[in-house]
């Protein structure tokens, strides 16, 4: 089972980053957890400083770490009853953060999201999105209020490897919510046989068919991943994978989607699968993205 023990908090001291902190701070509380928090200078307005104001400071990073460190210390001092370390580091804030979280052997990366369509600029070199590429551990990323425990989670499954540890992921992090598992299924070559004139109940047949399968493999699934007193809903949709997840977030009134990354190899690790990103790019609600370790390939 997924335990949350250790967990890594990335701020900038945004109000996104003080929702991450409020989240990982809920979280630490219902599991026991020892935080880190994370400040990361980057170089960039070190050298600006440098080149602009030359004469303001005689040492602008020791001056802009000192300041850091003692922000940390105000916002680690509001969760008095936690255990929590604070650390504030110069370098490219995406790499020191992956880096501290292998370091530490953090369980949990947790990352305050900035406006609606932050991943957006995921490919010209975000933080955020670097970091959900980039770590080798689980992600969460924020945007939501955490003054309140999760209480509605849902997990999208495609009954590969990585459904199971995304189940025990979503029952780990909030154990009194309610789980709804959700298999979007598209049935192959309807398209196809509908433009080859198959007739329309032939279709609602082998729609049945592909519908019924999916049940059986859900509740499969959950016999093996889940404990027996789970609460749990099953959904099975036909449709888009991206638009299904979409709506059924917006009908069941999630708070948390949990859903696989990539594996943890180096070359698979710097992708995000296709479900996965529009989720981050759409939904308004806080993702934990799993890191599923890759099977090694067979000799």
């Amino acid at each position: 089972m997924t335990r949350f023990k250790r967990l890594l908090v990335a701020t900038d001291f945004s109000p996104g980053a003080d929702r991450a902190v409020e989240r990982a701070a809920r979280l630490a509380l219902q599991h026991g957890s020892e935080i880190e928090l994370l400040h990361v200078i980057s170089h960039q307005p070190l050298q600006m400083l440098a080149r602009l104001a030359p004469d303001l400071m005689d040492d602008p990073e020791a001056g802009m770490l000192d300041a850091a460190e003692t922000e940390l210390r105000r916002v680690a001092g509001q969760w008095g009853k936690l255990r929590i370390s604070s650390r504030a580091v110069t370098g490219v804030p995406y790499r020191k953060i992956t880096e501290r979280a292998t370091e530490i052997g953090a369980d949990l990366t947790v990352i305050g999201a900035h406006g609606r369509h932050f991943v957006k600029t995921l490919f010209s070199g975000t933080t955020m999105q670097r970091v959900a590429r980039a770590a080798k551990g689980s992600v969460l990323i924020v945007r939501a209020d955490g003054k309140k425990s999760y209480e509605k989670i849902l997990a999208p499954v495609d009954f590969s490897g990585s459904s199971c540890a995304i189940l025990e992921a979503a029952t780990a992090i909030a154990p009194d919510a309610t789980l709804n598992v959700l298999h979007a299924y598209d049935p192959l070559f309807e398209g196809k046989a509908r433009y080859a004139g198959v007739s329309d109940d032939a279709l609602a047949h082998y729609r049945k068919a592909v519908e019924s399968e999916a049940r059986k493999h859900m509740d499969s699934l959950i016999a093996k991943c889940l404990p027996k007193d789970s609460l749990v809903t099953r959904i099975v949709k036909r449709g888009y994978a991206p638009g299904v997840i979409e709506q059924v977030i917006q009908d069941r009134n999630v708070d948390l989607v949990v859903m696989g990354a990539q594996g943890d190899s180096e070359a698979s690790r710097f992708f995000l699968g296709s479900v996965s990103l529009h989720v981050l790019l759409e939904a308004q609600v806080d993702v934990l993205l799993v890191r599923v370790p890759t099977a090694p390939a067979a000799a």
